[in-house]
C-alpha cells in the first residue's frame, strides 16, 4: 500500500509598496552667502514616501550642531534638503555625499568643495550614484 502526504505550503506574497524611490530633480549645488562665511549645499529629491536625508563629508557623517544646519522642506512628493556650513574654514573643503533612503530605494550624490587661496572662491564637481 501507497501513501502519499500532501502538505499545503501556503502561499507568500511580497508586501508591494506603492511609491518612488528617490532621485534628484536637482542636483547638489553650493551657494555662498555672507562673503563666504557661509555655505549652503543645496538640493531636490522626489520620493516617496518620506526619504531619510544624510549628509557626509570626506565619508563621516554631518552631524546637526552650532556650525552645521541640515535641513529637509517637503513639498508634495518633492523635498527640499540643504546643509548649511556656518563659519567657513579651509577644513570643510573635501568630498560631500547626500544620501536620500526610503523603504524603495537609495539614491546618491557627491559634490567637491575645493578651495583656491581665497576662501571666498570655491569650485565644485558633481556625480550621482543610483543603486
Amino acid at each position: 500500500m501507497l501513501i502519499e502526504i500532501l502538505e499545503e505550503v501556503p502561499e507568500v506574497k511580497e508586501r508591494q509598496i506603492d511609491g518612488l524611490a528617490p532621485t534628484f530633480l536637482k542636483k547638489p549645488a553650493i551657494r555662498q552667502e555672507d562673503d563666504g562665511k557661509r555655505l549652503l549645499f543645496e538640493c531636490l529629491i522626489k520620493a516617496d514616501p518620506l526619504p531619510q536625508v544624510r549628509w557626509s563629508h570626506n565619508g563621516s557623517p554631518v552631524e546637526d550642531n552650532t556650525r552645521h544646519k541640515l535641513s529637509v522642506q517637503k513639498d508634495g512628493q518633492q523635498y527640499f534638503a540643504s546643509l548649511e556650513i556656518k563659519n567657513v574654514t579651509v577644513e570643510d573643503a573635501g568630498k560631500y555625499k547626500v544620501t536620500a533612503k526610503n523603504e524603495l530605494g537609495e539614491s546618491n550624490a557627491t559634490i567637491t568643495l575645493n578651495f583656491d587661496n581665497k576662501i571666498s572662491s570655491f569650485t565644485c564637481l558633481f556625480k550621482e550614484i543610483n543603486w
